[in-house]
């Protein structure tokens, strides 16, 4: 008991003591900077899923932006090309309804008389079988039949006993054909007529519904 060295013993306990701290200090400070990692991780990628959410956020606002602009100058592009259509098409509709009331007279004037002519010419050859024809025209068409009776009146008038009448009435180029069992009536300014009538009727009603 006497040999028994209690400052030694007090010292190595000292040590001991001393030693356990730093180690638990260590650890302390591992177990720190491991929390310290990984609340930096996780604060990282917290911030990245944070801020990935509002770039989806911003990118789907800013892709619905771009949708709607798309959209509304596809609208208008739409909108433009039928307004110039409707603007082509009524362009088309005026200039041919032009062209055709200028047109017309022309037709009438120097081709009219010969058309009926040689509408009344089919009709006589067509109505052969008859004794009797009365043919009744505006004096223009009675003219060219007059001027070119040796061609076909001649003919004709070997089967048929042929009459033909002007009258001052009858609008230029018209003409009736009449034979036992049928007529023919041929008015080319009349039917001109009706169809310039016809146009300018679908022309104001085109105008009016665009």
């Amino acid at each position: 008991m006497f040999d028994h060295n209690f400052d030694a013993e007090t010292e190595q306990s000292t040590h001991r003591d001393a030693a356990a701290t730093v180690t638990a200090i260590a650890d302390l400070k591992e177990q720190l900077e491991t929390a310290r990692k990984e609340g930096f991780e996780a604060g990282r990628d917290l911030g990245r899923k944070e801020a990935k959410a509002e770039f989806d956020a911003g990118a789907a606002e800013r892709f619905e932006q771009e949708r709607q602009l798309i959209q509304e100058n596809l609208a208008q592009l739409v909108a433009q090309d039928t307004r110039d259509r409707s603007d082509t098409e009524r362009d088309i509709i005026e200039l041919f309804l032009g062209i055709t009331e200028r047109l017309v007279p022309e037709l009438i004037g120097h081709y009219g008389p010969q058309l009926a002519a040689g509408r009344i010419k089919q009709a006589v050859q067509q109505s052969r079988t008859s004794p009797e024809l009365t043919i009744t025209a505006c004096p223009d068409v009675v003219a060219v039949l007059e001027d070119e009776a040796t061609s076909w009146l001649t003919i004709a008038s070997h089967t048929a006993e042929i009459d033909i009448f002007a009258d001052p009435d009858m609008p230029r180029g018209s003409a009736q054909v009449r034979w036992k069992g049928g007529r023919l009536e041929y008015d080319l300014e009349t039917a001109c007529t009706q169809m310039l009538q016809a146009l300018a009727q679908a022309a104001n009603d085109y105008n009016e519904a665009t």
